[in-house]
């Protein structure tokens, strides 16, 4: 008699928690609705095209260096990827919506030898959720990240 008035007491409770349960996992399991596809990230190139960013993606692995020219540690680190002789494949995507002045930024880099985008907007940062400056990831072909560095 005792353990059905317990079972009788706790089937609501249970029911209440396989529901919430059920409700919480789909919300988290959901993207949030101002990520983008990666085929819509737009970037501008140094020409002053608008290109959506997986177009400029290698066939096998991409390495993106999120930066702005605030950071220092960006600045030592853009000075050494411009040093390196390996040929992988590096798109350097400066953040100019964190710039306080945009177009006195990428004055500042517009001799490198990278090849630097410009991300007007964060779409990029926003994508591959950028915390800070500097962020190192690799990418396949789709834009989905393989490793962040």
């Amino acid at each position: 008699m005792i353990l059905k008035t317990c079972i009788q007491l706790i089937k609501p409770w249970l029911a209440f928690i396989v529901i919430v349960s059920g409700v919480t996992a789909s919300i988290i399991s959901e993207e949030p609705s101002d990520v983008k596809a990666a085929e819509n990230v737009l970037i501008e190139t140094k020409e002053g095209e608008n290109r959506a960013l997986i177009e400029l993606l290698n066939d096998e692995k991409t390495n993106l260096f999120f930066f702005t020219t605030w950071c220092e540690i960006c600045q030592r680190e853009l000075a050494q990827l411009e040093k390196r002789e390996e040929p992988a494949p590096y798109i350097a995507i400066h953040l100019l919506e964190l710039e306080p002045d945009p177009s006195s930024a990428k004055r500042q880099v517009e001799d490198s030898t990278l090849n630097i985008v410009y991300d007007h907007q964060g779409d990029a940062a926003k994508h591959f959720d950028i915390q800070s400056v500097p962020a190192h990831l690799v990418v396949n072909k789709k834009g989905l990240l393989i490793d962040e560095l």
